[in-house]
């Protein structure tokens, strides 16, 4: 927390644990730059036992805006006092915006996730998903799918049954979007990928600095059939994406899904549009060092 007696600086950070895979500094710090703001970003990486204390010294210090990731995106929305629209129904928060100590929450995940497969609609329509996870990044997922997509199903591997049972409440009653939960079955695994067109990794495996990990087995039969999103970011392209490019599948990779939600908190704090293309060729360049 660099410079938080100075009263000028308008601070941010990225709450979560851990944070050393995090690209947000570089992103939200050079877009400041670019308009010229007295704004600051830092990385607040915060212990889970201490959670309620840190966010409230946080706020002490001046902090007035928060990106919140793994594994807070859940538990944070018990500190908002004013729910997007979104964020109220997904559940999870990953934009903290604090104005006159009323403190506004917004799931900007999902405007990344809408943004990242439009272009894919007409294959998601009246096919199969796969998501792997069911925490905060999941829910976003689902919701977007079952709000602005139209599957003929979601299904949700996670070993965590109450909480993945729990996604299908995102899902309107009146949809004919059917839902299924598999717990660590091989076999069902196996058919659930031959049977879907989607697959979305919405869990930490994979992420940096554990880049050799994949949320799937070796086995795992992919094919050209597939198109396979992984959340994660860094690396660029990761293990099971890696695999499933070998495999002929159309490959996706978490970048375009962080600027465009980053793209919509920096709106939400500054009312100014993100210079995106900038900030992708930065990233872009950043990551592929790395590869």
């Amino acid at each position: 927390m660099e410079n938080d007696k100075d009263e000028h600086i308008k601070r941010f950070g990225i709450i979560g644990y851990p944070l050393k895979h995090t690209l947000s500094p570089l992103i939200h710090n050079f877009s400041f730059q670019h308009y010229g703001l007295p704004y600051h970003y830092d990385t607040l990486e915060t212990d889970p036992a201490y959670f309620e204390e840190k966010i409230q010294t946080y706020v002490k210090h001046g902090y007035i805006g928060f990106n919140v990731t793994i594994p807070f995106k859940e538990t944070i929305v018990n500190n908002i006092n004013h729910l997007s629209a979104e964020a109220k129904a997904i559940g999870a928060v990953n934009t903290v915006h604090i104005h006159n100590n009323d403190w506004y929450g917004y799931n900007t995940d999902a405007i990344g996730t809408l943004r990242t497969l439009e272009p894919y609609r007409n294959d998601i329509n009246q096919s199969n998903v796969l998501i792997l996870g069911a925490g905060g990044a999941a829910r976003a997922v689902v919701y977007v799918l079952a709000t602005y997509f139209h599957p003929r199903n979601i299904t949700i591997s996670a070993r965590n049954v109450q909480r993945a049972l729990s996604l299908s409440s995102l899902i309107p009653k009146d949809s004919d979007i059917t839902f299924h939960h598999i717990f660590d079955s091989a076999s069902d695994l196996e058919f659930t990928i031959l049977t879907s067109k989607l697959i979305i990794n919405t869990t930490p495996i994979g992420m940096y600095p554990n880049t050799n990990t994949s949320p799937l087995p070796e086995t795992a039969p992919l094919s050209s059939n597939h198109i396979v999103f992984d959340v994660v970011y860094r690396p660029l392209k990761t293990a099971l994406l890696k695999k499933a490019e070998e495999a002929g599948a159309t490959i996706l990779g978490g970048l375009p899904m962080l600027v465009h939600q980053g793209a919509e908190a920096f709106r939400i704090w500054t009312g100014k549009e993100m210079p995106i293309t900038q900030v992708m060729q930065i990233l872009q360049k950043k990551l592929a060092e790395e590869l």
